[in-house]
């Protein structure tokens, strides 16, 4: 940047993924696309802050059942990166849920749309 040689850690000792990685950020420059986050470091917890941002600028929802719906998920989630959420993760989210008293059919009313269908496990990807 502004002929200054940029220095960044790729976090892994291959070095096969390290030119993996300067190979695609020399793409995105020459393309002019920005830089983008390494996916695999975001976690739910910027997620989540950012979701509950975008509907308080815009409004679209009423933030007490936001904040309400999302205090069980981030409680669990929130340490988690966001690429580190997955079936096995999902299933274990809802075994505690289940084991804190709710019922199948309480729990499928909170994550269901909302025209309240249940999200059938393999539609989550």
């Amino acid at each position: 940047m502004g002929g200054r040689p940029i220095r960044e850690s790729t976090h892994t000792n291959k070095q096969k993924l390290a030119e993996w990685f300067l190979k695609d950020w020399e793409g995105r420059a020459a393309m002019g696309a920005p830089a983008l986050p390494k996916v695999e470091r975001i976690r739910f917890a910027e997620v989540a802050d950012a979701l509950i941002e975008h509907y308080q600028v815009t409004g679209d929802r009423q933030m007490r059942d936001v904040e309400t719906k999302l205090k069980p998920v981030r409680a669990f989630f929130d340490h988690y990166r966001l690429m580190g959420i997955d079936q096995k993760s999902l299933t274990a989210y809802i075994s505690a849920r289940q084991a804190s008293g709710l019922t199948n059919a309480i729990l499928n009313h909170m994550q269901g749309s909302e025209a309240g269908e249940p999200i059938e496990s393999d539609q989550i990807r």
